[in-house]
C-alpha cells in the first residue's frame, strides 16, 4: 500500500500492508485518517494514517477465500470474499465480526452502505445485487441478472446504482 501526498507530489510512506495481492482499499469522510484494505491472503485490515506513515491498527477479521470487496463508512466496515460472505464490522470496536452471511453464489465485487448505515449493499459475479439488514440481519435479492454485477452505489436509502460486465449502468 503506498500513501501518495497530492500536495506535495509524492509518495510518502508504503508498507507491505498484506502476504497476498491487495485487492481492495476504502476509506471513509466520517474515518479521514483510517483506510480499509482487504487481500487475496484473506485477511481485512484497518489502517490508521499517522504523522509518521501508515500503521497497521488492527486485523477486522479473516474470510475463507481471497477478499474481493470492501467498504468503510461511518460505524461499519464490510467486505466480500470470493466464495460469496459477506461479512460487517464495526471498526470502533476491535475484531468483533457484527454479522456475516453467504449473500451471493459466486464471488462478492462490490460492497457499499447506505447513508442511513441499516444496509449494506452488495454485488457479485452470480449477476445478484442484494441488501443486508444490519440489525436483523435478512438478505434479500434486489436483482438477479446473467451478467456479473461488478460495483453496486446507494442513492440514498431508496435506490442502488449497479454496474455490470455486460456493460449496463442500473
Amino acid at each position: 500500500v503506498w500513501l501518495y501526498s497530492v500536495g506535495r507530489g509524492a509518495v510518502v510512506d508504503s508498507i507491505a500492508a498484506h502476504e497476498g495481492a491487495v485487492s481492495c482499499l476504502s476509506s471513509s469522510h466520517q474515518h479521514e485518517r483510517k483506510l480499509l484494505s482487504g487481500s487475496w491472503d484473506s485477511y481485512v485490515k484497518l489502517w490508521a494514517l499517522t504523522a509518521s506513515g501508515i500503521q497497521c491498527e488492527r486485523i477486522l477479521g479473516e474470510h475463507e477465500d481471497k477478499v474481493l470487496s470492501a467498504c468503510l463508512a461511518g460505524r461499519i466496515a464490510a467486505s466480500g470474499s470470493a466464495a460469496g460472505l459477506l461479512q460487517m464490522w464495526d471498526p470502533r470496536a476491535g475484531s468483533a465480526l457484527i454479522r456475516g452471511c453467504r449473500a451471493h453464489a459466486g464471488g462478492v465485487t462490490g460492497v457499499a452502505v447506505t447513508s442511513d448505515e441499516r444496509m449494506v449493499i452488495s454485488c457479485g459475479l452470480d449477476g445478484s445485487v442484494a441488501s443486508t439488514d444490519l440489525r436483523g440481519g435478512r438478505t434479500r435479492m434486489l436483482m438477479e441478472d446473467d451478467a456479473a454485477q461488478w460495483c453496486a452505489q446507494p442513492a440514498g436509502e431508496a435506490f442502488v446504482f449497479t454496474a455490470g460486465a455486460d456493460g449496463t449502468v442500473r
